[in-house]
């Protein structure tokens, strides 16, 4: 029977670094805890309703508790650095994995046990570097002496095809709540690289189109309305995996229903009747999660109503002002989860970012209106537009 002090240990551990990191709590609460005697420490990886976190319970039970506290640290850091996309095969499978150790405890503040591996172990790598800029340097030295550490995973990845697919649109809701936090700067920077400015990081098709320099914009918006419906959490709720943290880690708390989305339409002549039709058509897809409201808006609100399918006829054709449509009291009015704005992005702006989540839709030369805003652009071919991610 296995003894219950290396999960008691554990529970406080976690307590302890919940307490301290409150915005990784989320992703505490996406973890299956799991002995292991296999391994000699601890290691993370995908697991079929989120991420796998398995424990040695006699290194757990050794330990200092700080260094344990460290330990966690360290395997929650490389979940966030998206060292669980990393796979190979690499070129140089020891300068990858050293290069994921020395960014990931580059951000452990805990002291961690035995001799871990640290950036001030190479002295050519500059701090806040990413992990591939670094493999890229590592791969040029000699690395021998260090090929025995390819022998003790420090992760897994057990899943593949629709499962870890799974497990990562949940890790993806979790990183968009980290990204929002006060913390290092530097770090969000990385963490921004790894997934995308706006918080969780688009799908994989997107990503790849992102390389390419475009992007189908329906993605991105099914990206946000996504974020948007993903589960919400209650601290008063208990986490069906750690229930004895109730207050710490909070508890899961699914989204019935749709979105509001209000679709704000510049009808001072930005918009041309391909792009009108083009709007229709993917808003069309997306009724199934979101309740949309069409603002009609030139240098003033013209008319609201609720999608029905189509958009044409519209009203306007005077100057250009965004104001009106992202009033704190037009947008209390009608409540909106999130505002689309198609435009060519040229009138005045608020000078601040209304309350809501705001996406600019930009026209073929169009630019963006205000230092605010999530801006995708569109560029027409042939009378059908295609949209370019910015």
């Amino acid at each position: 029977m296995r003894s219950e002090k290396p999960k008691g240990i554990l529970k406080i551990a976690l307590q302890r670094h919940a307490e301290n990191y409150p915005l990784h709590a989320g992703l505490i609460g996406l973890m299956t805890w799991v002995e292991n005697e296999r391994i000699s420490t601890c290691c993370v990886g995908y697991d079929r309703a989120g991420l796998l976190f398995q424990y040695n319970p006699k290194f757990t039970a050794e330990i200092k508790l700080s260094e344990l506290e460290g330990v966690i640290h360290h395997e929650i850091n490389h979940v966030l650095l998206g060292h669980l996309d990393s796979k190979g095969p690499h070129e140089n499978p020891t300068a990858m994995m050293l290069a994921e150790e020395i960014t990931v405890n580059e951000w452990v503040a805990e002291p961690l046990p035995g001799r871990p591996i640290l950036l001030s172990d190479f002295p050519k790598l500059k701090p806040n570097e990413d992990t591939l800029t670094r493999y890229e340097l590592l791969k040029k030295e000699d690395l021998s002496s260090y090929e025995h550490l390819l022998k003790e995973p420090h992760f897994l990845v057990p899943l593949e095809g629709q499962d870890a697919d799974f497990a990562r649109a949940l890790l993806k809701s979790e990183i968009a709540v980290i990204l929002s936090g006060p913390q290092s700067e530097a770090l969000n920077d990385l963490l921004r690289q790894v997934w995308g400015d706006q918080s969780a990081g688009l799908s994989r098709q997107v990503l790849r189109d992102k390389k390419r320099g475009t992007v189908n914009w329906i993605s991105v918006l099914r990206h946000f309305v996504g974020s948007l419906n993903a589960p919400a959490y209650c601290a008063t709720r208990p986490s069906r995996r750690l229930p004895e943290l109730l207050g710490l880690v909070p508890g899961r708390l699914n989204r019935p229903g749709k979105i509001s989305l209000m679709a704000v339409i510049d009808t001072s002549g930005s918009i041309d009747e391909f792009e009108l039709a083009a709007i229709a058509r993917e808003l069309n897809s997306l009724k199934n999660v979101a309740e949309m409201l069409i603002v009609e808006c030139d240098a003033d609100v013209k008319r609201t109503y609720r999608f029905q399918g189509g958009i044409e006829n519209v009203l306007g054709g005077g100057g250009t002002d965004f104001r009106p449509a992202l009033e704190k009291e037009f947008l209390g009015k009608h409540r909106p989860d999130l505002v689309v704005y198609f435009t060519d992005g040229y009138g005045a702006a608020p000078k601040h970012a209304p309350a809501v989540p705001v996406v600019w839709c930009l026209s073929a030369n169009g630019r963006k209106p205000a230092t605010w805003g999530r801006v995708i652009k569109m560029a027409k071919l042939v009378g059908d537009p295609v949209w370019a991610n910015i």
